[in-house]
């Protein structure tokens, strides 16, 4: 049987490959199969996947080729990992002129996966809850591991310079071996305790702690390898090793912003897979000056009776859109009530109690389909959810983040800085 290369108009090249792109196949007598290896180039470009396709032609009509028109359509799939980045902003109520980048928003990756055509694999250990710290200079990032009952766990990764791990596993339950060579860092545990009595499907291992990048700058994480198991007796290990770069992006892209703006983010060279980008924004309610005033949040600064107001009005079925109506179910019932018209009321007028309770940031994917949010269907996981699930199976993917003030149903929150416009 002969065998050749076919190139595809716009696709891939004869410098793609190394070695002979034709040859002819033997079978001997009872032989069904036969393997043809193409040696490709590998570079360090971000170029896509490219098709081509095999001609295979018999050299007798007693030969049948199981390949539909006896062409075999084949993909090199480019191996130098993807980027995600994107920008988060406060909605405004579509006002442009308040639709502010969102400064002090830790961005995160969760449920790191690894995918094919076939089967959903779930990482064993993947990065969480990055935080980048510009007033301390020292940042985080942690380290969890996702399997059923896990009862042993290991992994290896390189260590950007500067960068160490602290373990979270209590050493009175768990034996611990820690190794560091090379630049390597690797790290096994086995449960201490009775059979079986380690229950958790989720476990933080740890956090790394490393130098906060300057603007501009990254900091490289490489999960090499990462296996977990059980009483059960079932295993698992990380389909492949996982790249994670955490950093700003460009200083042109926040040229607006102080240092330890979170505005823009990007995460690059990370394996195809499905990923969730996470946010989260902490604030405090107030602080004391010395004289002991309470000197409120710009947060709950923009809780007004007005907000109760127009709360009240869609319980009622007035028309509002979908971001003011989840920022209006501040108690989370899933419906807008009167209640939670008296709820930002209460928050309004400084009640710790209320503002603990319901004051809180969530933050959406632009691109979510929220068209199903009405009044009595707010309920995140119905109609919407927290961040953005994402497949990355693209060179480069972008996703930009709305954040919501629950009970700022007016859309009246101003960062207190200078103002940094959504564009």
């Amino acid at each position: 049987v002969d065998w050749a290369v076919e190139l595809i108009d716009g696709e891939a090249s004869l410098a793609d490959f190394s070695g002979p792109l034709s040859g002819t196949v033997t079978f001997a007598e009872g032989e069904t199969s036969k393997q043809i290896t193409l040696g490709v180039v590998g570079d360090v470009e971000k170029e896509g996947r490219e098709d081509f396709r095999i001609k295979v032609t018999p050299q007798s009509e007693d030969i049948l080729v199981d390949i539909d028109a006896g062409v075999l359509d084949v993909q090199i799939k480019d191996d130098d990992g993807y980027d995600l980045g994107g920008q988060v902003y406060f909605w405004g109520k579509g006002d442009p002129t308040k639709q502010y980048l969102m400064d002090g928003v830790d961005v995160g990756l969760t449920s790191v996966t690894q995918a094919d055509t076939q089967e959903l694999f779930t990482s064993v250990a993947s990065l969480k809850n990055m935080k980048l710290d510009a007033s301390t200079g020292t940042s985080s990032a942690e380290l969890w591991a996702d399997f059923t009952d896990v009862s042993s766990v290991g992994f290896s990764i390189a260590l950007p310079e500067g960068a160490s791990f602290v373990s979270a596993l209590s050493a009175s339950k768990w034996d611990i071996v820690e190794f560091t060579g090379n630049g390597v860092y690797s790290f096994s545990a086995m449960w201490s305790g009775g059979s079986n009595t380690q229950t958790a499907d989720t476990l933080q291992l740890g956090h790394y702690t490393f130098d906060t990048p300057d603007l501009g700058a990254d900091v490289q994480f490489s999960l090499l390898e990462a296996s977990a198991g059980n009483d059960a007796g079932e295993a698992k290990s990380n389909a492949s090793a996982i790249d994670m770069t955490i950093g700003y992006e460009s200083q042109t892209a926040v040229s607006a912003a102080s240092q330890d703006a979170n505005g823009s983010y990007t995460m690059s060279s990370l394996s195809e897979g499905y990923y969730e980008v996470t946010m989260d924004k902490d604030f405090d309610l107030y602080t004391l000056t010395d004289t002991g005033y309470r000197d409120w949040s710009q947060e709950v600064r923009a809780l007004t009776a007005s907000d109760a107001r127009a709360a009240f009005l869609i319980g009622l079925g007035g028309e509002a859109s979908a971001e003011a109506i989840i920022a209006a179910d501040v108690n989370k019932s899933g419906g807008v009530t009167s209640s939670d018209a008296r709820e930002i009321l209460l928050m309004s007028v400084k009640d710790t109690g209320k503002l603990e309770s319901n004051l809180d940031w969530v933050f959406i994917a632009e691109s979510a389909d929220l068209s199903g949010v009405g009044r009595r269907s707010v309920k995140e996981g119905v109609d919407w959810e927290q961040g953005s699930s994402l497949l990355l199976a693209d060179d480069a993917a972008h996703e930009n983040l709305v954040a919501i003030l629950m009970g700022d149903v007016n859309a009246s929150y101003k960062p207190e800085d200078d103002l940094i416009l959504f564009t």
